[in-house]
């Protein structure tokens, strides 16, 4: 069953979405709880860890953006629902899976709910960070581990040991494969370090940047103690953080 929360001021509207989830009953969702304001909305979606959130944007007591610096669950998406189009740009930039106008249309929160379940029914990245200590003491190959990477409608699966890097870009990540492909995905840093330590052969060598060791071209580091900079196999450089510079020369025997 699908854990779904509806953070919602209106009650005429709260009824709407109960209504069109039991009329979209192919896919299992149950509602666990139901709040109008910011500060219960913390709090219920600590307590339930839903997978989905159906979230107005102006709630009882504020602007639901202040919700998410004060979650500790953050694995879930979110369906924004509100009468005014101009909060659309910053819903986005919160990682919203769709964006629905008042009053909801079924058609379109049936789209909204079609995406959803495309990315619940594929391999996700965190059920393989879940499943990364059976990885490790299994005789599965890491190497045969391919990570799920959405763009926009899209899910592609890339290797794990095809990734060259991950490079924060504010509140996303972009990430770089072999191949020369790069995909910019709404989940942050963190997010893919703790992928990552499923393969000791990735480092997080600057508060911005995830490399695989395996594609080191070479390293420049100066004599005065200036920057220093790997550069990968692409000839993309980026610059390593003073603390972990020990490390990589450990790693590398340098």
């Amino acid at each position: 069953m699908i854990r779904c929360i509806i953070v919602e001021d209106e009650v005429r509207c709260v009824h709407v979405i109960q209504r069109l989830i039991e009329i979209n009953n192919w896919l299992p969702l149950k509602t666990v709880s139901m709040v109008d304001s910011v500060t219960d909305a913390i709090a219920e979606i600590n307590r339930y860890k839903p997978d989905l959130i159906f979230m107005d944007i102006e709630l009882r007591d504020g602007s639901c953006f202040a919700i998410f610096d004060q979650l500790s669950h953050r694995n879930f998406q979110i369906i924004f629902t509100t009468a005014f189009d101009n909060f659309a740009v910053k819903a986005f930039k919160h990682s919203a899976l769709d964006y629905l106008l008042k009053p909801i249309d079924n058609q379109e929160f049936k789209k909204a709910l079609e995406k959803f379940s495309k990315l619940i029914k594929l391999n996700s990245i965190q059920e393989n960070i879940e499943n990364a200590a059976q990885l490790r003491n299994s005789d599965l190959d890491w190497k045969q581990l391919r990570i799920a990477i959405r763009k926009d409608d899209d899910v592609f699966f890339e290797k794990l040991e095809h990734i060259m890097a991950f490079k924060a870009r504010n509140a996303y990540t972009e990430i770089f494969t072999v191949e020369g492909k790069s995909y910019l995905t709404s989940k942050n840093l963190g997010f893919y370090e703790d992928l990552a330590t499923i393969n000791s052969r990735f480092l997080r060598i600057h508060h911005s940047t995830i490399i695989n060791l395996d594609y080191i071209a070479s390293i420049q580091i100066p004599k005065n103690r200036l920057s220093t900079y790997i550069t990968l196999k692409d000839n993309s450089k980026h610059e390593v953080s003073a603390r972990r510079l020990s490390i990589i020369k450990e790693l590398i025997e340098l």
